[in-house]
């Protein structure tokens, strides 16, 4: 019976740090893919102006 108490406290304590970790995760996984797009673009412009 100790056993289930203690998991489920430890569920209780770690659930809100488990949900904000995931929330900013989310949130820097979308960042990280606007940041490759813009990338992506100036690499594309870059070798525009090196070629022309």
């Amino acid at each position: 019976m100790m056993e289930s108490i203690s998991i489920v406290s430890l569920i209780q304590h770690a659930g809100f740090p488990i949900a904000m970790t995931f929330y900013l995760l989310s949130r820097f996984e979308k960042r990280m893919e606007n940041l490759e797009r813009e990338v992506s673009q100036l690499r594309a412009l870059l070798q525009g102006r090196k070629e022309g």
